[in-house]
């Protein structure tokens, strides 16, 4: 588990911030801190609508694909991998400039009105590193079996890289050069 990282150590990251209210007030106050489910198996933020039945529309694919990644994903963590922070808890982080520049230019609709902030990490800590392209590929609209969404998200918690692997959409390969992510548990000052 070489991408499961917890220290003390003071590290420095790159941190999206969003313009909002309350991400405002806490650049101002200085920092954010985390509060991680102490169970770190809670499933009661993934529960899925009861109403919900077994047609989905091209309009509803649309509307839930992305929550459905982060769904296969966050029960394959609380299976395989407990240890590891939670997407649905964590702060999103970069270790360099560089990487978080990358990210913009992959992702502009997720930075658009964003500021780039450098942060430091503050006391005990937890976070995981992940390549975000095996997110972009589950995201792909494309119809995917559940051994695909297991493989995938495995992949994903294990630290592997896209570019590493074989994957094929459409009858064709897909690749895309690594885009890591830091999943950060505690208290980071601005």
């Amino acid at each position: 588990m070489t991408n499961l990282i917890v220290d003390d150590k003071d590290r420095e990251f790159y941190f999206w911030m969003d313009q909002n209210f309350f991400t405002r007030h806490n650049s101002v106050v200085g920092s954010f801190t985390t509060t991680p489910n102490p169970s770190n198996s809670d499933k009661r933020y993934l529960l899925p609508n009861p109403n919900f039945n077994d047609f989905v529309s091209f309009f509803q694919y649309n509307l839930i694909r992305e929550y459905l990644t982060e769904y296969k994903l966050e029960t394959i963590r609380m299976t395989h991998f407990p240890q590891y922070p939670s997407r649905l808890e964590s702060i999103f982080l970069f270790e360099s400039e560089e990487k978080a520049m990358m990210y913009k230019k992959i992702h502009p609709e997720h930075v658009y009105n964003r500021e780039l902030k450098k942060v430091k990490s503050n006391g005990h800590y937890i976070f995981s590193i992940h390549d975000l392209s095996w997110i972009d590929f589950l995201n792909l609209q494309l119809s995917k079996d559940e051994e695909t969404f297991e493989n995938v998200s495995r992949s994903y918690w294990s630290g592997e890289k896209v570019k590493d692997n074989s994957l094929i959409t459409k009858g064709f390969g897909w690749t895309r050069e690594p885009q890591m992510e830091l999943l950060y548990l505690g208290r980071i000052d601005f």
